[in-house]
Formats: structure tokens, C-alpha cells, sequence
């Protein structure tokens, strides 16, 4: 069976600089968790003497409350100490204008403020209408339909339009990566022509695009004729998959940087997750893990993760460290418990799926 080690640190999603963040709170404290990106090693920890959730990571502080508590905690990260402020009035972005966005968590809606106390701009938030902030402002964007959609960009300044964009067909997944808005694009632009429905709109197979969109100033980038699995935000590159392709895109520029054919086909299609130099890393349908090579499509490995009773897990989120590492973390509530470990991909070869060129069967579940 494969060898890991088991670590007591979830994966969250959260990451500043060259450390991963994790928080694990109770009802009587809140422990935050500084690991390091290369080896997921503890670097330091802070402890809060209350039940509190991480509202947001804003300029290198980390923003902690309790839904039914007033006040916040701000944690600095690089000093590695805390401050509690009696304030219902939560800090949630910073521009450099010196503009802050604020939660205001007794009325739900928020506020742009500048110098401490004069109020530029505010709004509420209010369903279909999502809303993003990075550094170039605010999008306010609709996409609950399959025609008819938009996003628009305020200056957290003032209040003012900065652009906006018409969609005639849904965007089903947006996402921002250093200044850029990524769409997963649907367009429903194909007329039906079997027997007895011929003319009509086909509602169900759309033309699917990645679009990229400055987001300073709205124009669109590129658009490329695929749906993207992934933006791995650590390299700038968006990653798509079939059953034996996978793709590697630059963000910036939309350069196809890799196009590859893989040496074997897997069944409901590659799902690619991340990539470093030389190869791309995929799961597929059942959630087996491994590593494309781009240079010829060769798969380097491919592993299933079994815990200690032997059983099968589902990934529910993974991760690549500075070392060549993997953070592997098992879909939750199953039977076996919970588990999150770190997975040397060199240590385990012979415990590979793939054998001489050929993917081998299981006998377990």
C-alpha cells in the first residue's frame, strides 16, 4: 500500500506569500496555522481564545470574527500577532488609493471608505447580482440565465461606472487572476436540425469558450474554443483535459503553451489540476491521481490514495509543494474518518497504476 504521511492540517484554500494558512477553531479558541509552501511543515501558529471564522486575508492581515459576536480580530501576518477591534464594521479589500471596503455585519451590506470615516460609495447585496472586488474595483455581474447576461466594473472611489459588458449567452464560472476576469463561456448559439425538432435553439449543447477580459478596462483578451478544468494561480496557466488531450494555456496572452496527446486514454477525460515544468498533474472520473509528462504525453504515475483499512478515497482538494510533494486531502464524512496527508510521488513508483505503458486494474473499492 502506498506510504503518506498523515497531517492534521486541512487544506482551505488559503495562502499569503510563501505560506499556507489553515485555521482550526473550537468552541473555546481559534488556532491559525502558518505552513510552509515547499514541505507543509508548521512555521508558527497563533492562538485566539474564542470561536472565530477568517473572514477574508486583506494586506497582510487576516481577518477573524464570530457570526453572533460584535468585533473582529486582525492577525498580522509577518509580526505573527493579533489585535481585537470593537467595530461591527469588518475590513474586506484595500485599494491603494487608501480606499477600504467594510462589511458592515449588523445591516449586510457594505461600505467604500476613505480617511478613516468618509463614506464614497455603498451597496447592498441583492440576488441574481454577484459581486467580486479586486484591484482594478468592483464587478457587479448576472449570470443566473442562459441569455442575457452582463458584468460590470465600479471605481470603489466614487461609485462610477468604469465599463461594462453584454453577454448574449451565460457565462457559467467566473474568476480572477492578477487583474484578469476568466469566463467559462456557453454560448447557445446552435439551431437543432434532427426530425421533429429542426430550427429550433439547441438548449443543451452550447459552444464552450475560456474567455480572459482586462479588467481595468473591460476589453476582452483572448477567447479560445474550449472549457477550462483549472487556473493554477501559482503558474499563470489555465488547464483544460479530454479523454487523451490536455491543454496548458497562458493567462496573460492566451498562448497555447502545451498541447498534448496522451500516451493513454482515460475514460470521461483527463481533469487536470496543476503543473510545474515538465508535466501536468490530472485526476480522473474516479479520482485516481497522476502526471502527464508534456514532452511526449507519457504518464509518469498514476496512484490512488487508500487509507489504512485499504479503502478507496476521493480527493476533495490537493496540492503541489516546492519540494515535488503532494498535499492529498480525502473527500469528508467518510466512514473511515477524515484524512489529509503528504504523498512523495518518487517514494511510492512501484505502487503506480501505470505499468509499462499500461494502466493495471484494482481489486479494491
Amino acid at each position: 500500500m502506498i506510504n503518506y504521511k498523515v497531517v492534521d492540517y486541512p487544506l482551505q484554500n488559503r495562502s499569503y506569500s510563501d505560506l499556507i494558512i489553515n485555521c482550526r477553531n473550537s468552541e473555546e479558541e481559534t488556532e491559525i496555522n502558518f505552513l510552509s509552501k515547499n514541505d507543509y511543515k508548521l512555521v508558527d501558529s497563533i492562538e485566539v481564545k474564542e470561536e472565530t471564522f477568517i473572514s477574508s486575508i486583506n494586506k497582510g492581515e487576516i481577518i477573524l470574527y464570530h457570526f453572533n459576536k460584535s468585533g473582529y480580530y486582525k492577525v498580522d501576518i509577518e509580526a505573527r500577532d493579533k489585535l481585537f477591534v470593537q467595530k461591527d464594521f469588518v475590513p474586506e479589500y484595500t485599494w491603494e488609493s487608501g480606499v477600504v471596503l467594510y462589511l458592515d455585519r449588523v445591516n449586510r451590506f457594505y461600505k467604500c471608505i476613505v480617511n478613516v470615516d468618509k463614506e464614497v460609495f455603498s451597496f447592498e447585496p441583492k440576488y441574481p447580482i454577484s459581486n467580486h472586488w479586486f484591484e482594478h474595483g468592483i464587478l457587479f455581474y448576472q449570470n443566473d440565465g442562459k441569455e442575457n447576461n452582463w458584468i460590470k466594473c465600479i471605481d470603489p472611489n466614487n461609485g462610477d461606472d468604469l465599463w461594462k459588458i453584454e453577454f448574449p449567452w451565460q457565462f457559467v464560472r467566473l474568476e480572477l487572476y492578477q487583474g484578469l476576469i476568466i469566463l467559462d463561456y456557453h454560448a447557445y448559439e446552435n439551431i437543432r436540425t434532427d426530425d421533429g425538432y429542426k430550427g429550433e435553439r439547441d438548449w443543451s449543447n452550447p459552444s464552450r469558450y475560456t474567455i480572459a477580459i482586462d479588467g481595468e478596462t473591460g476589453d476582452e483578451l483572448w477567447r479560445l474554443p474550449f472549457t477550462y478544468s483549472k487556473l493554477d494561480h501559482d503558474r499563470g496557466v489555465i488547464l483544460s483535459g479530454s479523454d487523451n488531450n490536455l491543454l496548458e494555456v497562458q493567462v496573460s496572452t492566451g498562448e497555447i503553451k502545451s498541447d498534448i496527446e496522451t500516451s493513454l486514454s482515460t475514460y470521461l477525460g483527463y481533469n487536470p489540476h496543476f503543473a510545474d515544468d515538465d508535466g501536468i498533474y490530472y485526476l480522473t472520473h474516479d479520482h485516481s491521481f497522476g502526471k502527464v509528462r508534456k514532452a511526449d504525453g507519457t504518464i509518469l504515475w498514476e496512484f490512488d490514495l487508500l487509507d489504512k483499512k485499504g479503502k478507496k478515497r476521493r480527493l476533495s482538494d490537493w496540492l503541489l509543494l516546492g519540494n515535488g510533494s503532494l498535499v492529498l486531502q480525502a473527500s469528508p464524512n467518510h466512514l473511515n474518518g477524515d484524512l489529509t496527508c503528504v504523498f512523495d510521488p518518487k517514494e511510492n513508483l512501484h505502487y503506480s497504476r501505470i505499468r509499462n505503458g499500461v494502466r493495471i486494474g484494482t481489486d479494491y473499492a
